[in-house]
């Protein structure tokens, strides 16, 4: 039997390409600069790895590696990510199995 802790909260998706996004610190997000460009220079600064993302809230489920994306985190550079549940769990498919083994691995390499 394998059992999962949810996490039930916010969590950030970070975008791979922060010299395309500023971040907007007083909404504590990033959006791309076709958008941003429209946005006071006093409340935009360009985006670094650490603060390009946006947040989410919703029960996640944890996951050893991104199996399943888009990858949400606690935080920039946490080795756990998270997906949101029901994503990647449709009925009849493989996911569940892929999951399950990615577990186990995890398991196992970490002893």
């Amino acid at each position: 039997m394998l059992m999962v802790q949810l996490f039930q909260g916010e969590l950030k998706f970070f975008f791979p390409d922060p010299e395309n996004y500023y971040y907007l610190p007083d909404e504590d997000t990033a959006i791309h600069r076709s958008v941003g460009g429209f946005v006071d220079r006093a409340h935009r600064v360009p985006a670094k790895k650490s603060n390009c993302y946006t947040k989410k809230s919703g029960l996640f489920v944890p996951q050893p590696e991104p199996l399943y994306t888009p990858a949400f985190y606690a935080a920039f550079k946490d080795p756990l990510s998270y997906f949101p549940l029901p994503d990647a769990f449709d009925p009849g498919s493989d996911n569940i199995r892929r999951y399950m083994n990615a577990c186990v691995k995890y398991l196992v390499l970490k002893k």
